[in-house]
């Protein structure tokens, strides 16, 4: 089974382009998956959560998701994006869903496939 492993800014998505994230996985990735996120990841959104801007409300949304969607919360210590680059180095099967692009060039340079937003409403993949 494909780990497909969920950044931060990919988890804000949903709120701010109105794209369910979880049906475009399900639509470009028809393989079995199970999606993930990082500790950090959830330490992000926590941290991007007080006030009414729009960050916060789209980082709630995230944490909601992560809750409802039963997404695994795997430990991590460190820089989130160095941990990204480590979990999906040395895990396997796994895609990093991110809209980061210094993420992406990263996991790119490892041969780690890619899942970003194309537009403002399609996942690719590469």
């Amino acid at each position: 089974m494909k780990d497909v492993l969920l950044d931060t800014n990919f988890l804000t998505l949903p709120h701010i382009h109105g794209l369910d994230v979880f049906t475009e996985l399900a639509r470009i990735l028809p393989e079995s998956h199970s999606c993930v996120v990082l500790s950090g990841t959830v330490a992000e959104l926590e941290g991007l959560c007080s006030g009414a801007s729009n960050a916060s409300i789209a980082a709630r949304v995230g944490l909601r998701l992560i809750e409802e969607k039963d997404v695994r919360v795997v430990k991590s210590k460190g820089s989130v994006d160095d941990a990204i680059v480590d979990y999906a180095s040395s895990h396997g099967d796994v895609v990093v869903a991110t809209n980061d692009r210094e993420l992406k060039k990263r996991l790119r340079e490892k041969k780690v496939s890619v899942i970003s937003l194309r537009g403002e409403s399609n996942l690719t993949i590469n």
